[in-house]
C-alpha cells in the first residue's frame, strides 16, 4: 500500500475509530473505497492508490491564518511560530499561505532537535530569483563559533539547495537540484536526510541524491528553526530574505520515501480540477490545463489568444469554443473562478463561460455557468449558476445582483457546497442561494458554449476569457478576494527601504522589484518610509514585462509624491523610447507650475493636464485610471476627480523600455524629480471613484490640518547631516557636510570651515572592511578568524594534547606496572 496524506498510518487507523469510519471493499476494478467523516484530513487517493500519511510529523504550519503574530502548528507538538516583519496571508495552494516580501521577514520556531533522519518539505512559488540565495528554512543561529547545522535554500539562478554540517565537521556537505525553480509558479519542494544518505525532490520527481562522506549527526543540533531568512547573529540581523510564498509547510522526524512524497504531491494538487490561463496553446490549436490532471482543452472553430488581464487570454468570436475531457470533475463540491471581459451579451439567450451540462437526461446532467443574454429580460448581464440535481426534473438557476459590463474585465466566481450556492462579482460576495439537491455530472467540460446535445453547441460566448479555474472543493471568499487582488494589482512599491543590493521590492504577486540608482532611502514618507531622489540622475528601474505595457484596455496607477522644487519640470514615472518616438509609451510628469500631466502614446498621443496645481514640499496624491469600454482617461488628485478626457481608443501602450520612476534611465536630462515618492501601484483594471477615495483614506493622515489645496501637512523631511574632514592636502583640511536623507535643503547645515593640518594627516574613522565568506551554507562572516574563534581553537588544542599526554603517561605507568609484576615472579 502506498503512503500519504495528512497524519494518519494504515497501521492506526482502527485505533482511531472515534473520528474515522474506514471501509475497505475491493471492487472488480481493484480500487479502494474509503468513507470518512468531516472532520477527518487524514488520507486521500489519487484514484489508483490509498494515500495515507506517516505518522512521524513533527511540525505543520498551514499558514491558512495569523493569530496576532503567531502562526499555528497543526502537529501534535505545539510548536507554534512567531512570524517577524510584515509577512501576509493570501491565496495558496491549500487555502491560504504566507508571502514573505524579501525585506527581512521571518518565522521562528522552538529548538526541534531532529536526529539521524529527517524530511523537510513545503511548497514555495518565487517571486523573482535571489541575487545570492533565499533562506527557505535553516536550524540555528551562525555567530563565531556555531555554525548552522543544516539550511534549505534557493541560488541566485532557482535551483534548490540542501545542506548539512555533520559532527565537527568544518565544511557543510550540499545537494542542489537538476532543476530550476520557475518563477510565479508553486512547486513542492523536499529534502530528506537517512544515516548519511540525503536526497533533494521537486514535485514528486527524485532530483538527486548523495551519501554524506562520514559524520551522521547532525552539528549542534540546538537552536531555533527559521523560516524565510536565516540569523546571523554576528552581523546581528537576518539575512537571505525570501522573496516568495510558502504554504504548508512540514518537518518529519523520518525520512520520507519517494510513494510518501508522490501522495503529499498528488493529493494537495486534487482540489484543483483544471486551470487555463491560455499562456500555453500547442501546435494543435489545444489549451494547456495547467493543473496536475492535464485536462487539455480541444479548440472548434478560431478562438485567438489574445491580451488578457494577466498576459494572455483567449478570444471568442461568438461561434467556437473549448473542449476538455474531464468526466471525473466532481460532482457535489465544486467551486468556478474566471476573469471575463464580454464584448457583446445580448443576440444569445445565455453567454456561457464553462459547462458540463449536456441534455435532460437526469443520468447526465451537469452545470453551466453564463450572462444572461435574453434582451426581452430584465436581468440581462447578470451572472447565471444552473445545474441539473441528482433525481430532479428540471435544472436550477441562481443569478447575480449585479450586472456585469460589456468591453471591461471582470472576476467572476461561484461555488456550490451541496447546499448552498454563493456568487461573486470581482472578489465581494454577491448573493447567496440555498438549494436541497445534488449536482450529477459525468460529462465534457466546454468552455465558451454549451452542449444542448438535442440542439446542438449553443450559446456561445463573444469576448475574451482569462484564467478560468475549476476546484472539486468549495473555495472562500478569502481564497476568491486573494486571487482578485492578485491578479488586478500589477505592482506595488511601499518604498519602505532599500536592500543591501540597491532593490526595492515590489509587494505585489508578480515579483516586479526595481533596481535604485543613486536615490536613497527617506524615514519620511506619507506611509512609513520613501525613496529620495535629488533630480541628479537618480532612479528606479522596473525591467520590462508585458504586464506593464498596460494593455487589457484599461488600468489604474496610484502614486504618492511631495516634490522640493517648484521651478522645473520633473519625471514621477515613465516607460519610454526616446531613440524612438513612434514608440507607444506613457509617462506621468510635474511642471514648473505644479501641473501634473499624463501623457500617453500608441495611434496618436495623448495629454491630460490637471486643472488644479499642487504645491511643492507636500504630499499628493494623484490617480491615473483608463476605462477601456468608454475609451477615456481620468486623473485625480488628492481622492477627487480633477479632470476627464478621451484618449481616442489607445489601449494598448507597448514597448520594449524599463519603467523608471523618478528619472529616465536612457538619457541624461534636468527633468528627473527632486523629492520623495512613495506608495506606487498599477492596477490592470479601471477602478471607481469610491475606489480611488478609499486608496486616498487608505494612506492619507487622518490627523493633519488641510491647507485648502488638499495637500496634507505631513512632516517634512529633516536633514541629517554627517561631517567628514577631507585628506590633509597643502596644509589645509576641509570640514565635507552631507545630508544623508537628500531632503534638498541646507537647513541646520554646520559650518563647512578647514583648519591647519600635517601632510598626510587624516581623521577618517576607520570602516568595516569584512566580506562575505564561507562554503554556500553561511550566508555572510568576517574574512578573518575573531580573537573569542582564535581563544576557543587555543583551547580545543590545548585539550587535545592534554588527553594525549595524559593517555602517555597512563600508558608507560601500565608498561612499568607489568614489568614489576613480571619481575616480583
Amino acid at each position: 500500500m502506498k503512503g500519504w496524506f495528512n497524519q494518519v498510518s494504515f497501521i492506526s487507523l482502527w485505533t482511531i475509530l472515534g473520528i474515522l469510519v474506514v471501509g475497505l471493499i475491493l471492487a472488480g476494478t481493484g480500487l479502494y473505497t474509503i468513507t470518512l467523516n468531516e472532520k477527518s484530513q487524514g488520507f486521500g487517493s489519487d484514484g489508483k492508490n490509498i494515500l495515507l500519511s506517516p505518522p512521524e510529523l513533527e511540525l505543520h504550519y498551514k499558514f491558512d491564518s495569523l493569530s496576532g503574530n503567531s502562526v499555528e502548528d497543526f502537529s501534535d507538538n505545539g510548536f507554534d511560530g512567531i512570524v517577524y516583519g510584515d509577512t501576509s496571508a493570501v491565496e495558496g495552494v491549500i487555502g491560504n499561505s504566507f508571502k514573505f516580501d524579501g525585506n527581512g521577514d521571518y518565522i521562528s520556531s522552538t529548538n526541534i532537535n531532529l536526529g539521524k533522519t529527517f524530511s523537510v518539505s513545503t511548497w514555495i512559488k518565487l517571486n523573482n530569483y535571489p541575487t545570492n540565495i533565499y533562506m527557505i528554512a535553516s536550524k540555528g543561529v551562525r555567530d563565531d563559533v556555531n555554525f548552522h547545522p543544516y539550511t534549505f535554500q534557493l541560488n541566485s539562478e532557482g535551483y534548490v539547495s540542501f545542506f548539512f554540517r555533520g559532527a565537527n565537521l568544518l565544511d557543510a556537505e550540499g545537494i542542489t537540484s537538476t532543476s530550476k525553480l520557475q518563477l510565479n509558479k508553486w512547486y513542492l519542494v523536499t529534502a530528506t536526510y537517512n544515516n548519511g544518505d540525503y536526497k533533494i525532490y521537486l514535485n514528486d520527481n527524485l532530483e538527486k541524491s548523495r551519501v554524506l562522506s562520514s559524520q551522521l549527526e547532525p552539528y549542534n543540533n540546538q537552536g531555533e528553526l527559521f523560516i524565510g531568512s536565516v540569523k546571523n547573529v554576528v552581523m546581528n540581523k537576518t539575512e537571505a530574505s525570501l522573496n516568495g510564498t510558502l504554504d504548508d509547510f512540514r518537518i518529519y522526524y523520518i525520512a520520507l520515501n519517494n510513494w510518501e512524497i508522490e501522495g503529499m504531491y498528488k493529493t494537495t494538487l486534487r482540489d484543483l480540477q483544471a486551470h487555463y490561463n491560455f499562456e500555453r496553446i500547442d501546435e494543435n490549436g489545444k489549451a494547456k490545463d495547467e493543473s496536475e490532471n492535464r485536462y487539455d482543452a480541444v479548440q472548434f472553430g478560431n478562438p485567438e489568444v489574445v491580451k488578457g488581464i494577466d498576459l494572455n487570454a483567449i478570444n471568442f468570436d461568438g461561434n467556437d469554443y473549448l473542449k476538455a475531457s474531464t468526466s471525473s470533475l466532481s460532482e457535489n463540491r465544486l467551486s468556478i473562478t474566471a476573469w471575463v471581459n464580454p464584448e457583446e451579451i445580448e443576440g444569445r439567450d445565455y453567454r456561457t463561460i464553462a459547462s458540463t451540462y449536456t441534455n435532460f437526461q437526469t443520468t447526465q446532467g451537469g452545470y453551466g455557468f453564463r450572462l444572461i443574454g435574453d434582451e426581452s429580460s430584465e436581468d440581462i448581464g447578470r451572472l447565471q449558476f444552473f445545474y441539473w440535481p441528482i433525481g430532479g426534473e428540471s435544472y436550477q438557476t441562481f443569478k447575480s445582483n449585479k450586472v456585469i459590463p460589456v468591453d471591461s474585465w471582470s472576476q467572476v466566481g461561484v461555488t456550490f457546497d451541496g447546499s448552498d450556492v454563493r456568487l461573486y462579482v470581482d472578489g465581494k460576495l454577491d448573493s447567496t442561494h440555498t438549494s436541497s439537491r445534488e449536482i450529477k455530472q459525468q460529462n465534457d467540460l466546454y468552455i465558451g458554449a454549451m452542449n444542448f446535445s438535442t440542439d446542438g453547441i449553443v450559446n456561445y460566448w463573444k469576448g475574451k476569457i482569462d484564467n478560468l479555474k475549476v476546484y472539486d472543493k468549495v473555495i472562500s471568499e478569502g481564497d476568491i478576494r486573494s486571487e482578485f487582488d492578485s491578479i488586478n494589482l500589477i505592482v506595488y512599491h511601499k518604498f519602505d527601504s532599500i536592500t543591501s543590493d540597491n532593490q526595492v521590492r515590489d509587494s505585489s504577486t508578480h515579483g516586479f522589484d526595481g533596481e535604485v540608482f543613486n536615490a536613497k532611502e527617506d524615514e519620511y514618507g506619507i506611509k512609513d518610509d520613501a525613496v529620495a531622489f535629488d533630480g541628479k540622475n537618480d532612479y528606479i528601474e522596473i525591467a520590462d514585462s508585458q504586464r506593464l505595457d498596460l494593455a487589457s484596455g484599461s488600468f489604474t496607477i496610484s502614486l504618492w509624491f511631495k516634490s522640493l522644487s517648484s521651478n522645473l519640470t520633473q519625471t514621477m514615472f515613465e516607460k519610454k523610447n526616446f531613440y524612438n518616438l513612434n514608440d507607444s509609451y506613457y509617462n506621468l510628469i510635474l511642471d514648473d507650475e505644479g501641473i501634473v500631466e499624463f501623457n500617453s502614446r500608441c495611434n496618436s498621443t495623448i495629454s491630460v493636464k490637471s486643472e488644479n496645481s499642487v504645491l511643492p514640499n507636500k504630499w499628493n496624491n494623484v490617480v491615473v485610471v483608463r476605462e477601456g469600454n468608454r475609451d477615456r482617461i481620468l486623473l485625480y488628485l488628492n481622492g477627487e476627480l480633477d479632470i476627464t478626457s478621451t484618449d481616442r481608443g489607445c489601449d494598448d501602450l507597448s514597448n520594449s523600455m524599463p519603467l523608471t520612476l523618478g528619472g529616465q534611465s536612457d538619457i541624461e536630462n534636468d527633468d528627473d524629480f527632486n523629492g520623495l515618492l512613495d506608495e506606487f501601484k498599477m492596477y490592470s483594471r479601471a477602478m471607481n471613484s469610491a475606489e480611488i477615495e478609499d486608496l486616498y483614506d487608505d494612506v492619507a493622515p487622518s490627523n493633519d490640518t488641510d491647507d485648502g489645496n488638499n495637500n496634507n501637512n505631513q512632516q517634512t523631511c529633516t536633514p541629517d547631516w554627517s561631517c567628514t574632514w577631507s585628506e590633509c592636502a597643502n596644509g589645509i583640511q576641509q570640514n565635507v557636510c552631507e545630508d544623508l536623507n537628500s531632503c534638498g535643503t541646507n537647513t541646520g547645515k554646520p559650518a563647512e570651515n578647514e583648519r591647519t593640518c600635517s601632510s598626510g594627516s587624516s581623521d577618517f574613522g576607520s570602516s568595516d572592511s569584512s566580506s562575505d565568506s564561507g562554503d554556500s551554507l553561511d550566508t555572510s562572516s568576517s574574512s578573518s578568524i575573531s580573537a573569542s574563534k582564535l581563544i576557543f581553537y587555543f583551547l580545543i588544542a590545548i585539550l587535545l594534547v592534554g588527553i594525549v599526554v595524559i593517555g602517555v603517561v597512563l600508558f608507560i605507568k601500565h608498561k612499568n606496572n607489568q614489568a614489576e609484576q613480571a619481575g616480583n615472579i
